[in-house]
């Protein structure tokens, strides 16, 4: 009989047993297709366990659970602090894929993660961010104002437009951190947002 390992939430369920879904539904499934699908599983599961140790190492030293997601260089005490790039991290992994537990997180921080997300990958993400989050939980975003970066830069001077746009696009590659570089990442603003958009 199949039953769901613990802390399981019921989108994490659904998750689950789609992919469970996809190894018994194969005929004569082949090992690299069988291997796809138990790979998909065993990250889901090793997630779970990472996630669900740091969070239990936060409550033993009586902190909420937060959240640092894209933290880069920014590890923040009491917080598990999240990034693909950064082996220092607490977890390091996508944070559009990345499980999370379902309404008990306290906070959520996101300092310039959302420009670096495909504009129609961010309403999944924040989505994903809202049911993790308690009732009374908090989603703290910091990202560029576009429309104030536009608005300075037709009266600013050489020096200053080439800081703005600096902004505007994105971190050259000497500004990013040596883990991201180091691992070949780049660092563009895919889209750009204002208070009204957000």
């Amino acid at each position: 009989p199949f039953s769901f390992p613990p802390g399981l939430g019921k989108e994490d369920k659904k998750k689950f047993a789609k992919i469970r879904e996809k190894i018994m539904r194969a005929i004569e499934p082949q090992d690299f297709i069988e291997t796809i699908y138990v790979d998909e599983l065993s990250h889901l599961l090793w997630q779970i366990q990472e996630i669900r140790s740091r969070i239990a190492k936060l409550q033993q030293e009586n902190h909420p659970i937060r959240f640092n997601m894209g933290c880069d260089r920014d590890l923040r005490e009491g917080y598990i602090n999240v990034d693909q790039h950064n082996d220092l991290a607490d977890v390091k992994d996508n944070i559009i894929t990345m499980w999370m537990p379902e309404g008990e997180t306290e906070e959520i921080f996101a300092s310039h993660v959302l420009e670096h997300i495909p504009h129609f990958m961010a309403p999944g993400l924040l989505q994903k961010w809202h049911v993790s989050l308690k009732e009374g939980g908090r989603l703290i975003l910091e990202l560029p104002d576009l429309e104030a970066l536009c608005q300075a830069f037709g009266s600013a001077d050489e020096e200053q437009r080439q800081l703005l746009t600096l902004c505007i696009y994105g971190a050259f590659a000497d500004c990013m951190g040596p883990e991201a570089v180091s691992a070949g990442t780049s660092s563009p603003h895919v889209w750009g947002y204002t208070p009204k958009s957000l």
